[in-house]
């Protein structure tokens, strides 16, 4: 149980910098000139680089399993699948001199291609080391045009670089080079999956809030920042309606339909808490960033945990015993504490606020709401109301057990 939860948690991936991911196939002695290649501080977040010598099995496309996973908002391990396996590109690296056979590096090239997802992206990097009989030229290199012919390979995904006398390192301008390459056809891929999610609408909530999630992901790896926070806040209100479908209607709100409960019905509370959790901490982390945001930030979590504050179970007949219902809520003002604790240590980190008079209102807003303390005192109450429930089991379980259940 403990492996699924930790397969279903979301909390590892909130905070993690959307970097694109690129696997290095081949003459793996090379690829530390990539992942350990120093950077200017104001270049964007490095790659995450996954480097293998010739078995590339831990990353080659598995068809999902069969079905839409209608009980879920959103698979579980799909982040992690995002993050560190299914990479966006794969860079081939091949030794080319005049012992290499065209013929070996198209099949190799090829078998790289049927092993990914057709979406993905491949390049070539051919290495060459100096001494030995290459022509330097990519227009003057007739087997190299034939290889790009018979791969059907564009002139800007195929590399030449040389490496030092030794064949040990290539330089950091090459590095570079390749790096740049890999990540732009990185980026486009990302934005392809944003074009290629099914567009939510005419989807079950349930569906709609994936698919948004899916495209705002995407954006952020993508580097497009706008296109993502417009895609998570699509995602909040698509989970938002899933509420009112499961049973959670707020006054003056259209009942669900029939129709609309037999698609979304199934889907448990506890799975909406997960997901709107992580998608809120998205929406404040964007806005607390931006100093003339920063009343933003603070609004959309207090927006979240009024929303959520007294969803501690599902309205069920009959109703649940005391029992459930402690276990119910010891879970659920966990979860809650958790949250005002992130959300404190994140107000710690926020620079010192001077009121000024441009904007009297946001200041008075951070005056009041801007404080750790505040959040983390609430943290405290639902720690006090955690150990209340845990005392009611405890009570319940001795009862229980002295009646000889």
């Amino acid at each position: 149980r403990s492996s699924a939860m930790a397969a279903a948690s979301l909390d590892a991936y909130v905070e993690a910098a959307a970097c694109p991911l690129i696997s290095l196939v081949g003459l793996a002695h090379l690829h530390g000139a990539l992942s350990q290649r120093a950077r200017p501080p104001t270049e964007e977040p490095a790659p995450r680089y996954l480097s293998f010598a010739t078995d590339t099995a831990y990353v080659e496309h598995q068809p999902p399993p069969s079905g839409t996973h209608p009980e879920l908002v959103l698979k579980h391990g799909w982040l992690h699948k995002r993050l560190h396996v299914s990479s966006a590109v794969a860079v081939l690296w091949c030794r080319w001199d005049s012992s290499t056979s065209p013929t070996a590096v198209a099949a190799q090239l090829e078998a790289l291609r049927r092993s990914r997802r057709r979406s993905s992206r491949v390049l070539l990097v051919l290495v060459h080391t100096p001494g030995e009989a290459a022509p330097q030229s990519t227009a003057g290199d007739e087997r190299l045009s034939a290889l790009r012919r018979a791969c059907d390979l564009e002139p800007r995904t195929t590399l030449l670089v040389d490496t030092d006398a030794t064949g040990q390192t290539i330089s950091s301008d090459s590095a570079g080079r390749v790096e740049r390459t890999a990540v732009e056809a990185a980026l486009a891929h990302y934005r392809d999956e944003v074009r290629r999610a099914r567009k939510p609408k005419g989807l079950p909530p349930q569906r709609a809030a994936r698919q948004h999630f899916k495209r705002a992901f995407y954006s952020e790896l993508a580097r497009d920042a706008p296109g993502a926070e417009k895609h998570w806040v699509q995602a909040y209100a698509s989970l938002r309606e899933l509420l009112r479908v499961i049973g959670f209607s707020s006054p003056g709100a259209t009942p669900p339909t029939d129709a609309e409960k037999a698609v979304s019905f199934g889907v448990p509370l506890h799975e909406v808490k997960r997901v709107a959790e992580f998608v809120n901490r998205k929406l404040y982390l964007a806005a607390l960033a931006v100093p003339g945001r920063q009343p933003d930030g603070f609004a959309l979590f207090q927006a979240h945990m009024r929303l959520f504050r007294a969803l501690v179970q599902r309205p069920v007949q009959p109703p649940v015993d005391q029992r459930q219902g402690a276990a119910a809520a010891h879970l659920h003002h966990g979860w809650l504490g958790k949250q005002y604790r992130a959300f404190a240590r994140r107000v710690e980190l926020l620079p010192a606020h001077t009121p000024t008079a441009a904007a009297p209102a946001a200041s008075a807003e951070l005056a009041a709401y801007g404080e750790p303390g505040f959040y983390y005192h609430a943290a405290a109450r639902c720690a006090l109301e955690r150990r209340k429930q845990a005392e009611a089991l405890m009570a319940h379980e001795a009862g229980r057990a002295a009646c000889g259940d």
